[in-house]
């Protein structure tokens, strides 16, 4: 999971906006994320600090190594993926190297640099200072130049004394740098990601960039040159967090031979684990004034959280009448009869898992008290796709919740990018007598894309919900209320078809410049970008361009106030603001988690494929 704190980065004129619409939105439902294997990142714009960045001669200079051992230059086309290979066998030293790391093992450490190492090392007291509240700092290029691995045992031995614990270290080759790779020897730009507990008490993470060299010793490559060339550090006194999931009785156990268990249960009869199953839903189900928390589930039944009030919860799911299982993906909370309390929608569907005989989407109907009833077929709500998110929102403007639910599909996905084989999503409206029909085709939702989230606000301030759909392999919708039940899309015009593997997205006015600013989550990964470098003579230039938009993360789109037509109503800026690598993300939204005015932005991120940490 990875929080980015969002600053504005010039002063903007505040806008004006209606009350009835901004009250609508801000209770309009948004799509679920689903999480696995989640880690905690903060970063926030600051200015740069420490050393002034040296002549780029003498990093050059003390990097550069003439090697006539190096070897035949490494050859990466799309039909040798010579250094992709040659990533493999260098990505398992670094796996070893994190470990030694988080044991703060200084000769496990040493063992894989070479004894003539040459780089450079921040100093120990060099770390952030922490001063009663979250502090972070950035740096450039580290001019404190290390010769030899005995010296920089020394400097990093300084550095680990200032921690109590190192609960994790992380090393990712990002780019490999052209017409320096060789059989032998290797320069890469690295990325290091280190977290853990200093002795002053302070919770302390950091990221930095190292220039790197690589070389193959015999038959073991070691690190030859490593110079810091970028430092991004973030402390507090204390975590802002604690973990009380256990102690609180938040807990669900699958079966264990179901369990996400890395590669061990990576194929259920041929397909994949239940990694896209999860997040959770809040409401207070039966009014005593405590949220409570509903759990869908993949394998067992599903687990409604029933708040103690005490800080406890208790899982009272079958007595309260959702005694029900079967591959729950996304659900929602709603008052659909306005009878002041809330009803629940959960989608269901076993594309991925052809074991899970239960199927179709439940439609529950709050009776009272929390106490509910199960009404999918009377209600007009039936549906056995494969549905992911269900978002209950007045599209009409009668004064009832209609329901719109997001599909997937269940075939093989013709096209990487422009994958239309999907399932039509659903929209049913609300006919006010406990009864819904089902009418997308006619308000215009035709389209069968690969649908997995959608986002609500009223973008034009006309008092008539828009609605935006993330779509996996493809581009993205974005639907504007016509009005008399009708949406025209616009996502094209509007240049926000953001053509990725959509997972989630989220309005926001981050700025409170009156326009609504749209952040959309895409899954990513490095490895793509270097393995999409090497296909220019086997794909078409359009392809390979279409196909980099793939490799590039998530996409913040900045809403131009007053601006309501043409591209210029949305600026693309999730690259300069810091907020498009989240790894392999599956949904974003804000919130201001520090309570200091500002909007904050909580990612929840990870796709476990293998025993260990890997690419992710």
């Amino acid at each position: 999971m990875s929080v980015h704190r969002m600053h504005h980065l010039a002063p903007r004129p505040r806008g004006e906006r209606s009350a009835p619409s901004r009250v609508a939105v801000r209770a309009a439902m948004r799509a679920s994320g689903w999480a696995v294997g989640a880690v905690l990142v903060l970063l926030t714009s600051v200015g740069c600090g420490g050393a002034s960045d040296p002549e780029p001669s003498e990093l050059e200079t003390r990097f550069h190594v003439e090697d006539p051992n190096a070897g035949e230059p490494v050859v990466n086309t799309a039909f040798s993926f010579g250094l992709e290979n040659l990533d493999l066998e260098i990505q398992g030293v670094l796996r070893d190297l994190e470990e030694r790391f988080e044991h703060r093992d200084l000769p496990g450490i040493l063992a894989f640099y070479t004894d003539d190492f040459r780089g450079s090392f921040p100093e120990a007291d060099s770390l952030v200072a922490v001063d009663g509240e979250h502090a972070e700092a950035d740096s450039g290029v580290c001019e404190r130049w290390i010769d030899g691995k005995e010296a920089f045992g020394a400097a990093l031995s300084s550095y680990f004394d200032r921690f109590d614990i190192v609960f994790e270290s992380f090393f990712k080759n990002k780019v490999y740098y052209e017409g320096r790779a060789f059989e032998r020897r290797v320069d890469a730009k690295m990325r290091q990601d280190l977290r853990g507990i200093r002795k002053d008490g302070a919770i302390h993470q950091e990221f930095a960039y190292w220039k790197c060299s690589f070389v193959k010793v015999g038959e073991s490559w070691k690190i030859d040159r490593a110079f810091m060339i970028e430092r991004h550090q973030s402390a507090a006194p204390r975590s802002k967090f604690t973990d009380v999931t256990t102690a609180a009785g938040l807990f669900v156990a699958e079966p264990p031979e179901l369990a996400i268990n890395g590669m061990r249960n990576l194929a259920v009869e041929g397909f994949l684990s239940n990694y896209d199953y999860g997040g959770v839903n809040v409401y207070d189900v039966d009014g005593d004034g405590h949220l409570d928390i509903f759990m869908p589930n993949a394998f067992a039944s599903f687990a409604l959280f029933m708040n103690r009030g005490d800080g406890t919860f208790r899982d009272e799911a079958k007595a309260r009448g959702l005694d029900i299982a079967g591959s729950a993906r996304g659900a929602v909370f709603g008052d659909v009869d306005n009878d002041g309390d809330a009803d629940l929608y959960v989608c269901r569907g076993d594309s991925h898992h052809l074991k899970i005989d239960q199927r179709g989407n439940a439609f529950f109907e709050n009776l009272g008290g929390g106490k509910f009833r199960e009404r999918t077929a009377e209600a007009g709500l039936a549906y056995d796709g494969v549905s992911m998110t269900p978002v209950f929102f007045d599209y009409d403007a009668d004064g009832d919740l209609d329901l719109l639910v997001v599909n997937y599909g269940d075939e093989i996905v013709h096209h990487p990018f422009a994958a239309e084989n999907g399932q039509r999503n659903l929209l049913y409206r609300n006919d006010g007598s406990g009864k819904f029909t089902e009418v997308g085709e006619e308000a215009g939702l035709t389209e069968t894309f690969w649908s997995y989230a959608a986002a609500v606000c009223d973008w034009n301030d006309d008092n008539l919900p828009d609605l935006y759909i993330a779509n996996d392999y493809g581009r993205n919708h974005f639907y504007v209320n016509a009005g008399e039940g009708r949406f025209v899309e616009r996502a094209e015009e509007l240049g926000v078809e953001d053509v990725g593997n959509g997972m989630g997205a989220a309005f926001v006015d981050w700025n409170d410049d009156g326009a609504w600013d749209l952040y959309v989550t895409n899954m990513q990964s490095g490895t793509g970008r270097r393995v999409l470098a090497a296909t220019e003579e086997i794909t078409k230039k359009e392809d390979r361009e279409r196909l980099k938009k793939l490799t590039l993360g998530n996409t913040f789109f900045e809403g131009r106030p007053g601006d309501l037509e043409g591209k210029d109503a949305f600026s693309s800026r999730a690259i300069e603001l810091g907020i498009a690598d989240t790894g392999w993300g599956w949904h974003g939204d804000f919130l201001d988690y520090d309570a200091d005015g500002d909007r904050d932005l909580i990612v929840v991120n990870g796709y476990y494929s293998a025993l260990g940490k890997v690419d992710c």
